[in-house]
């Protein structure tokens, strides 16, 4: 059981492990190629592991050394995995966003392209207008009422004129989907609804929105912090655990096989036939029964293997009860 617990949490500290070094990996590779981000990924994980250990170590003088090393080396690791995590954040947000800003242009396009369309027949009838004025005025060069007429009409067409290259230049920034839509209404132009997110994604982000304020970017960034602080913290909880664990019962395996060490002339004689685990196991076994009955134990009260022990001594004539007192002494 106690094995079995071990394994499973060495699987947890190296998947844990695995996701900050994939995202440190891919952070370094980006910058500095593949080779050097083998080399950073290797040296720092290492370095971490070195620093876990030192720091799970008995004895405050590892751990004044061990802990100020791995705060910088989790640190590094830390601002790479964010780092990685925001970026990775930003090229995704741009990939959705970008056929939203296609169909956006093209919308701001169609409708600048109408209203010139239409202002420039307004420009026309004012230069049909001015046209009629110099004729007028080439018949009657002195009349009042067409110069007036013609100075109106010129006021006007320039800043028909204006307006329309303002209208043109001009790129809504602010509220463009109030803005299209407004345009739209007054070109008399029918759009179809357009959306990058799905029901469920427009229900979350509006639902971050109006909880905490947040954009969705901005949100997915501070998911992206806490994902990694906590699997640094995880990964120092779980080989503290697993240090503590591997160095007590370390500790505690002479304690529990010192009462059973076999005669070294004893082991050299059994060696080729049964292991030093076998014959520990046969003489404790002999000394509960006994403690326990008064007599060494029968064969039908051994297992497969100690009953080829118990055979090999009596084979060998050899005299058991002073073995057992041998050994406890």
């Amino acid at each position: 059981m106690v094995a079995v617990k071990k394994i499973l949490l060495m699987t947890l500290l190296i998947g844990l492990t695995l996701i900050s070094l994939m995202a440190g990996f891919n952070f370094y590779q980006t910058l500095f190629g593949l080779s050097t981000a083998i080399i950073c990924s290797i040296v720092f994980e290492s370095l971490r592991l070195g620093c876990l250990w030192g720091i799970a170590l008995p004895g405050w003088s590892s751990k004044g050394v061990a802990l100020p090393l791995y705060v910088i080396v989790a640190g590094s690791c830390s601002f790479a995995a964010i780092t990685q995590f925001h970026a990775e954040i930003i090229e995704q947000y741009a990939r959705e966003r970008k056929p939203y800003e296609q169909e956006i242009t093209r919308r701001i396009a169609e409708i600048k392209k109408a209203y010139a369309k239409q202002v420039n027949v307004k420009i026309a009838d004012l230069e049909n207008r001015i046209n009629i004025c110099d004729r007028k005025l080439a018949l009657n060069p002195k009349s009042g009422y067409w110069n007036n007429r013609l100075d109106q009409l010129k006021d006007q067409y320039a800043i028909a004129i204006a307006v329309r290259d303002s209208f043109l230049l001009d790129i809504p920034v602010e509220k463009v989907d109030q803005w299209i839509d407004a345009q739209a209404a007054n070109l008399g132009l029918d759009f179809q609804s357009f959306s990058i997110e799905s029901q469920n994604s427009i229900s979350i982000t509006t639902a971050i929105q109006e909880l905490w304020g947040l954009s969705t970017v901005d949100a997915k960034k501070i998911v992206s912090v806490i994902i990694v602080t906590t699997t640094e913290a995880g990964i120092v909880m779980l080989s503290i655990v697993l240090a503590h664990g591997f160095i007590s019962v370390k500790s505690q395996q002479p304690h529990q096989s010192q009462h059973a060490e076999i005669p070294i002339e004893i082991t050299q004689e059994l060696i080729t036939k049964f292991n030093h685990d076998e014959m520990n196991q046969f003489i404790q076994r002999c000394q509960t029964s006994i403690r326990e009955n008064g007599r060494l134990p029968y064969a039908r009260e051994l297992g497969k293997k100690q009953r080829l022990v118990r055979q090999h001594f009596i084979d060998q004539n050899m005299d058991l009860n002073e073995l057992v007192k041998n050994d406890e002494q």
